[in-house]
């Protein structure tokens, strides 16, 4: 068998074995001295937070676990529990799931959520405070609690739109219910007053009534009032078209009024906007990284196996210096020794154009960090959006 034989198997073995170590890294919890998840939080959310006498609204109970900072860690028997004041009523009697029985934390940083759901009744008009409780068998518990609003007015549900994921290239579709569950009453219009913006606030904090808008206490301005359209079929349903918008966050809320003319108001909504020209850089970029990788991959293989050639053909020049003679004799190259010397100077060639490439990456890396931008290519390629 040949040098340059045995060189390719041990080159394809190394990189087959270094490929099989990532795989086995990659999937393998690294023991940390517990396997524990570290249970950081749990957050409340309530749509609609306002609602009329009579109406139901959504309780997401979200519990926040983390990983370590490269390996995966657990948490077991994940139960969730809410006070349900007199005035309200539990609709399911528990939340959706009921248990859940093991959940893997997952590793660098980011938190692994898990979800549980309620669906309460509005029985009377009130101001009531909803406490959660999430217990987990190996990670302790959390608590929290959220404040909600039952009205003597007409019920709005939570609005559904699409598309589901909006994006700056398309208006956005709201769809609504709304109606008095309890009397003979009408709902005869319904009003979406929306703002586009940059900067992302905390809807518990914005408080509408009619066309006003505070947030913590701030009164701020709205870009638009739209009409709804009523199903004249239901008769409760309403649809608007929320305008295309090139800001992130498009901020919306909806009031109705019966047929005496009195209005309804509900929560301040917040749609999350994707900027599809920035996703799309993001994907050429990503597409570049892994081209840069493949390169630089298919480069240290190169040169992997140009020292080891390298080394046969020294071993070979000397072989045929004994033959040659002493230094000083001169003789004419021969063709096969005149391509090894062409390879030689040719081989220059691949490593300049390959460095090149690795500066720019560095100069693009390095751009990256001082921009803030690392951190959301990042995400792109680990989440897919």
């Amino acid at each position: 068998m040949s040098t340059r034989s045995i060189t390719r198997k041990i080159l394809i073995v190394l990189v087959a074995a270094a490929m099989l170590l990532l795989v086995l890294a990659s999937t393998q919890p690294v023991s940390a001295g517990s396997q524990d998840a570290t249970f950081e939080k749990i957050e409340i959310e309530v749509t609609p937070s306002i609602q009329g006498v009579g109406g139901t609204m959504e309780v997401k109970v979200i519990a926040y676990f983390f990983g370590g900072c490269c390996y995966q860690l657990f948490a077991e028997d994940i139960t969730c529990s809410l006070e349900v004041p007199v005035g309200l009523t539990d609709k399911f009697n528990g939340s959706t799931p009921a248990k859940v029985d093991s959940l893997t934390a997952l590793a660098g940083g980011e938190a692994t959520l898990t979800f549980f759901t309620f669906t309460l009744r509005c029985d009377e008009v009130g101001s009531y405070m909803l406490n959660a409780t999430v217990d987990s068998s190996n990670c302790g518990s959390r608590m929290a609690e959220a404040e909600v609003h039952v009205i003597k007015g007409a019920t709005i549900t939570k609005p559904e739109y699409f598309p589901p994921t909006p994006t700056t290239e398309s208006t956005t579709m709201i769809d609504f219910d709304s109606m008095y569950p309890v009397g003979d009453i009408e709902v005869t219009q319904a009003q979406v007053y929306y703002f586009a913006s940059d900067k992302k606030y905390e809807t518990a904090e914005m408080v509408a009534v009619n066309e006003t808008l505070e947030i913590n206490g701030n009164p701020m301005d709205f870009d638009g009032v739209l009409e709804c359209d009523r199903d004249e079929v239901t008769g409760t349903g309403f649809k608007t078209e929320l305008p295309q918008t090139d800001k992130p966050y498009m901020y919306y809320w909806i009031v109705v009024k019966d047929e005496n003319d009195k209005a309804t108001t509900s929560q301040v909504y917040r749609i999350d906007v994707e900027d599809t020209s920035a996703v799309q850089m993001l994907n050429m970029i990503s597409f570049i990284f892994l081209v840069v990788t493949l390169i630089i991959l298919v480069f240290i293989l190169y040169i992997s196996h140009n020292v080891m050639a390298k080394k046969r053909l020294g071993d070979e020049e000397k072989d045929s210096f004994s033959v040659l003679g002493p230094i000083g004799r001169k003789r004419f190259l021969t063709r096969d020794e005149t391509e090894k010397f062409q390879i030689r100077q040719e081989s220059i060639i691949p490593v300049i154009v390959i460095g090149i490439i690795i500066l720019i990456l560095i100069i693009v890396t390095v751009v990256l960090a001082i921009t803030g931008s690392a951190d959301e290519l990042f995400t792109h390629i680990l989440d897919g959006k």
